[in-house]
């Protein structure tokens, strides 16, 4: 997670707050600190999404490829969708917060 986790949002905030202070000092080349900055997540984003499958296959965590589907939502009509696939003899899987109603589901064997 820490890999491929969200970030940057506090480094750009943060870098714009003190660019504008460094500007109103009149620090020179203060402009360029939020490019730099945005192009350093930028570049950051890019990397990790390109090494991101790699490294989880090496790791041996990658989930595998799994064919079917997720229907969300125990409700009666997410349940008829769920027993019509599974009729059909596709995978499926339910899902819903409320564990009632996914306790209720009976899918055909």
């Amino acid at each position: 997670m820490a890999w491929v986790g969200p970030r940057g949002i506090v480094a750009a905030a943060i870098t714009i707050v003190f660019a504008l202070k460094l500007e109103l000092m009149n620090i020179p080349h203060a402009e360029l600190l939020v490019p730099l900055v945005f192009s350093i997540i930028i570049d950051t984003v890019v990397i990790q999404s390109a090494t991101a499958r790699y490294l989880t296959v090496k790791l041996g965590v990658n989930a595998p490829d799994v064919k079917g589907y997720l229907v969300i939502g125990g409700n009666p009509v997410g349940i008829a969708i769920g027993k019509a696939l599974q009729e059909a003899k596709i995978e499926t899987v339910i899902c819903d917060s409320d564990w009632t109603n996914i306790s209720t589901a009976e899918w055909p064997t």
